[in-house]
């Protein structure tokens, strides 16, 4: 299939619409991942992370609406990616990778992520500055935090 980025993908206004949903979420969801609370799976989606503030079963709730918010628009967002695109023969799953990579891309040192699976996008993580800094770490599929 042919290689897609988000840059090359065309967008519409209901991708907009979503984009600012997720901004508007982007505080709080970074607030969790510097805390260690929240990470960025290999599918372009977050997921808890077990931390210390989620002994508070208030915290752990609304932990859980924010990112099941934030992962149904982003769902919403590559479908509608998907089908704007269909040009590109893009399904999905591929959208939903493009956009973990280049999030996995702009990672802060801290950040609890999910590596890609076994083949070019984690072979390219790997030889990336982060992805050696991880050294034995670096492993397909792996759950990381980011040095």
């Amino acid at each position: 299939f042919q290689v897609a980025h988000a840059q090359e993908m065309k967008s519409n206004d209901r991708i907009k619409e979503l984009a600012e949903k997720l901004k508007a979420r982007h505080s709080e969801l970074q607030a969790l991942k510097k805390g260690g609370c929240m990470g960025e799976d290999n599918r372009g989606y977050v997921d808890l992370r077990d931390c210390d503030a989620f002994s508070d079963a208030d915290k752990k709730n609304a932990a859980q609406k924010l990112k099941t918010a934030e992962n149904d628009d982003r769902k919403a967002m590559y479908n509608e990616f998907a089908r704007i695109n269909a040009e590109m023969n893009l399904t999905v799953s591929q959208v939903e990778k493009i956009f973990a990579r280049k999030r996995l891309e702009r990672a802060a040192a801290g950040e609890a992520f999910q590596l890609p699976d076994a083949g070019a996008d984690f072979d390219a993580f790997k030889a990336s500055p982060a992805g050696q800094k991880l050294g034995g770490e670096c492993s397909p599929g792996a759950w990381v935090v980011i040095k």
